[in-house]
């Protein structure tokens, strides 16, 4: 469509503001696309089987407390036992989970931590667009980039500027949102770079 017409009685028109306006809703529909694949992603990884210890949920009754191995399924070799690895980590019964593992993403017994998880898109105006994606719990940093000497010792290069782990043992990270964002990255991009319509 081209910017400037002129009528046969020889009048200026200018489609620039209609323009501008198309432009700013197709760059934050774009920019709210590409967040809500991250979010997908996160929820998706923040779903399935953990490998760590088995504890209660707070507030649930659970007869055990601690990691447990159970007994080899029945037909399983003693092979495909250790290749299965977590399968076979007997839960306890009703009120338990399986905490994650250092480096896996968090488990999430209770579903806060992914109910937290949004995504939202901000008019910046006149050509720009921002879109968010990311978790509302407060303890949401601690998991993705470890607390105290366990968090510090895996020296990682993207940590924001101002986090302190803290002086204490800690927790290794368990982190979700930036290896979502890592393996989305290419499909994102697709979606940013498309021709306007």
């Amino acid at each position: 469509m081209p910017d400037v017409v002129i009528t046969g009685d020889w009048k200026l028109v200018s489609f620039l503001r209609e323009v501008s306006a198309e432009m700013d809703r197709e760059i934050k529909k774009r920019a709210y696309a590409a967040v809500q694949i991250i979010r997908t992603e996160i929820l998706n990884e923040l779903s399935g089987q953990r490998t760590g210890r088995v504890y209660k949920i707070p507030g649930a009754e659970g007869r055990r407390r601690h990691y447990v191995r159970a007994k080899k399924p029945k037909g399983w070799t003693s092979d495909m036992a250790t290749e299965a690895g977590a399968a076979w980590v007997l839960a306890g019964g009703p009120g338990t989970y399986i905490a994650s593992a250092p480096g896996e993403p968090p488990a999430a017994p209770l579903g806060d931590l992914r109910r937290s998880i949004k995504a939202e898109s901000i008019d910046r105006g006149f050509g720009e667009g921002e879109a968010i994606v990311g978790a509302t719990m407060e303890y949401a940093p601690w998991l993705e980039f470890g607390t105290g000497r366990a968090g510090a010792a895996k020296q990682q290069e993207d940590v924001p500027e101002g986090y302190v782990h803290g002086p204490k043992p800690g927790m290794a990270p368990r982190p979700f949102l930036r290896p979502a964002i890592e393996r989305t990255r290419e499909q994102v991009r697709r979606v940013l770079e498309q021709r306007m319509p």
